[in-house]
């Protein structure tokens, strides 16, 4: 006899929901986002024109005296060189080394470039701008090296990224925004670096929350953030509604079958899968579309549009081919809650089960594998 709906498939579906529930825990990302770095207050849009001063807006310099010159020989005055627009340069040296403020410009005779120089190394705060006026860059140099936190903006004068540098190397979370962003508008999506520069994670920003993205996800960690997402869909299902009369026809059967999803938004993603159906009176290969929408989190609703073919050992009266339609809400790749539909040389029969991803099969064959002993 078999099994009734009240009893094993209840079961079943019972546990791929506390199981989808368990998924809810699991993480965003593989890597606890650091905090944000603090906002760079926008500078002046130029610099200020403190060539105008000549010589005397540039430091002098306490050198060693030359051997045997009276005291006070080492004082050296600072000079300026260079000029303003044409010049595409002023700054100022002192004895042959660059030293004090220092401005760049382009061809147009906008600023390019403005800071300050202790004794041939960029120091303090710095600013770069674009073309066109706006401003392209702003941070701090210690020793000629990037230090802190630094801010670019795009020509069109939204921003562009902001971040910490440490040591001349990225350091932390970095946040990014493409272009046509305003001021206060969220990041788009970030890249994160460890203590040594080398690049640990990146992502997106989703409700304001940074979430990481890989190219291709592990089986049963699957969220919108990767790109592709391969699909293990091993399902046990037992029939609703059977095809009258249902001698020759058992009332569950087993699904095998692998794919991918390419996901082609942070919402939306396409696929296929093909595979086998077992446990009827004969056995189907199963060719089949996918299309997930993400509707939290790991935690998708799943569309599928197929066809079936069978072997040759298919019944008498048998066309050997059909169509199937179902309907998935999957937590990752772990476990769904799945009802399809099946039209089996015109026969319809409707089916519900609990589909399991590779995790959950090998954790059911190592806890099976213990318990034996």
């Amino acid at each position: 006899m078999r099994p009734t709906w009240g009893t094993a498939s209840a079961r079943a579906c019972a546990l791929g929901l506390a199981a989808l529930a368990a998924t809810a825990c699991t993480p965003r990302s593989r890597s606890k986002p650091p905090e944000a770095p603090e906002i760079v207050q926008t500078p002046a849009i130029t610099p200020t024109p403190w060539w105008t001063e000549g010589a005397a807006a540039c430091p002098s310099k306490e050198l060693p005296p030359a051997p045997g010159g009276p005291p006070g020989s080492g004082h050296r005055p600072g000079e300026l060189v260079g000029g303003p627009p044409p010049a595409p340069r002023v700054w100022c040296r002192v004895a042959g080394v660059d030293h004090g403020p220092s401005t760049t410009f382009h061809p147009t005779g906008n600023p390019a470039e403005a800071g300050v120089i202790d004794d041939g190394f960029r120091v303090g705060a710095w600013t770069t701008w674009h073309g066109a006026g706006p401003m392209a860059s702003h941070g701090h140099y210690d020793n000629d090296k990037l230090v802190g936190v630094w801010q670019t903006w795009w020509p069109s004068g939204g921003p562009r990224d902001r971040g910490e540098w440490a040591g001349d190397a990225r350091r932390g979370m970095w946040l990014l925004w493409d272009d046509g962003a305003r001021h206060g508008d969220s990041p788009d999506r970030f890249v994160e670096y460890d203590d040594h520069g080398k690049l640990r994670a990146r992502g997106v920003f989703r409700d304001g929350q940074p979430v990481e993205t890989l190219d291709v996800c592990l089986i049963g960690q699957s969220y919108p953030g990767c790109r592709l997402v391969p699909v293990l869909d091993t399902t046990l299902r037992e029939a609703l509604a059977r095809p009258s009369p249902p001698e020759g026809r058992d009332a569950a059967s087993m699904v095998f079958e692998g794919g991918l999803i390419l996901n082609v938004s942070d919402r939306h993603g396409l696929g296929f899968s093909a595979g086998m159906h077992a446990g009827d009176d004969y056995a189907r290969r199963v060719v089949r579309a996918r299309y997930r929408l993400w509707f939290w989190r790991h935690f998708a609703l799943e569309l599928s549009v197929g066809r079936l073919y069978a072997h040759d050992d298919r019944p008498a009266g048998t066309t050997g081919r059909g169509r199937v339609v179902g309907v998935t809400v999957l937590g990752g790749e772990i476990l769904g809650v799945i009802a399809e539909a099946q039209d089996d040389g015109g026969e319809t029969s409707v089916h519900v089960g609990v589909r399991v991803g590779l995790p959950t099969v090998l954790a059911a064959l190592y806890v099976a594998a213990h318990l034996g002993k």
